[in-house]
């Protein structure tokens, strides 16, 4: 979870103004007045961006601006890093900043605007993006999935963190062969490890800069949700498993309960509470078959499967793999059924895609994880957060 100063949460609870900066490495510095606000920043956050769950993601957060120019010559520049921050008005004449990590921007392109671009960044997962077939080739293979663990850190040069998050037993494994295959980044290679101990990658800590290892915030599990609760008040708009389309709130309060429930809406959350709930888990040899599975006789099902990890994919014991399948199921369950939902509403730079929030619906309140958090500023801060399911 990022970390905040103190008299944020006060002044974004007292819904004070909202700044951005983009602190380039050559000391130039976009403030507010060179964002085109009819256009703004927009910064999409991928936890899990596949409709069903798939762990092991590494993803990276991608920011979207329009920005107001009046030197064309000074492309160069933006092909580079900068730091992105928000601020909040204290309300007493200051601005209190939070840091929300080091981007890369591309080469922009000309709009259709007069003095403007359109440019794109992205966060330092994509360091991962190197080619691993060196690495690979020259490596010891006879090796933890931890130890794969630290050399993907100290060759890209990207902290990784957060491994109390990961199956141990998983953690343990020992990996005798090279991957099968020609072609892998280092990327590649961490969603392989990251899937097989339990968790997801995605940059995180204090200050953004490092990737982290985690699941889902599970409330009352080993990650403590997020405590935002998401009221009605702060809800601009909401949807959930098509029931909702179309609706605004003030329509939805014209409906009672019981109204809602002969929209069938018994039978959409039920079937996608069962969608999103796993029946078991199990990792397939490379030649066919099944290495092994948790629990022992599920066939049928929703199932996650560890297909196309090279990790889960070489030659292992059927005892030792459950040993891992079993904590792994045991976390999908605890994460268990949710409902599709797509909830616009007031920004909260502390929430962020992973986390298990709490929001309001006309009767109810749900938990709901995270997979995408989209956040839009121009000059306020909205958040859109959305959780999906498998197709029927």
């Amino acid at each position: 979870m990022l970390t905040v100063p103190e008299g944020y949460r006060e002044a974004m609870a007292a819904g004070n103004p909202i700044h951005i900066k983009m602190e380039f490495t050559d000391g130039t510095i976009i403030t507010d007045a060179d964002i085109d606000e009819s256009a703004g920043v927009t910064l999409t956050d991928a936890f899990n961006p596949d409709t069903d769950i798939k762990m092991g993601k590494a993803s990276c957060r991608q920011l979207q601006a329009r920005i107001i120019v009046n030197d064309n010559t000074r492309y160069a520049h933006w092909a580079s890093d900068f730091a992105l921050s928000f601020g909040v008005e204290d309300g007493a004449g200051g601005v209190i900043w939070v840091p929300f990590g080091t981007f890369t921007g591309q080469r922009p392109k000309n709009t259709t605007t007069l003095n403007a671009i359109d440019y794109t960044a992205y966060d330092q997962i994509r360091l991962l993006d190197a080619c691993a077939d060196d690495y690979l080739d020259t490596t010891t293979f006879n090796k933890y999935v931890s130890v794969m663990l630290d050399d993907i850190a100290e060759e890209t040069g990207l902290t990784i963190s957060g491994t109390s998050d990961c199956i141990y037993a998983a953690m343990q494994r020992n990996m005798g062969n090279r991957f099968t295959g020609t072609t892998y980044t280092f990327r590649q290679l961490l969603e392989a490890c990251a899937e097989t101990c339990g968790v997801y990658a995605k940059i995180g800590g204090p200050n953004m800069d490092e990737c982290r290892l985690k699941f889902f915030n599970i409330p009352g599990g080993t990650n403590l949700g997020n405590s935002r609760l998401v009221t009605r008040d702060e809800i601009f708009y909401e949807e959930h498993a098509d029931l909702y389309t179309g609706l605004r709130w003030n329509q939805v309060d014209e409906l009672t309960w019981d109204e809602l429930e002969t929209m069938t809406w018994k039978e959409i959350s039920g079937y996608y509470k069962d969608a999103n709930a796993f029946d078991g888990v199990y990792a397939p040899k490379n030649a066919g078959g099944v290495i092994g599975r948790y629990p022992k006789n599920v066939k049928t099902g929703h199932i996650y499967s560890f297909a196309g990890n090279p990790v889960m994919r070489l030659t292992n014991t059927t005892s030792h793999v459950t040993t891992y399948l079993q904590p792994i199921y045991e976390r999908l369950a605890m994460l268990g059924g949710s409902l599709p939902m797509k909830v616009e509403c007031l920004g909260d730079l502390v929430t962020e895609a992973g986390d298990v929030i709490n929001v309001e619906l006309p009767e109810d309140t749900v938990e709901m994880p995270i997979f995408v958090k989209t956040m839009h500023w121009n000059g306020m801060l909205i958040d859109t957060y959305e959780t999906t399911a498998p197709d029927a």
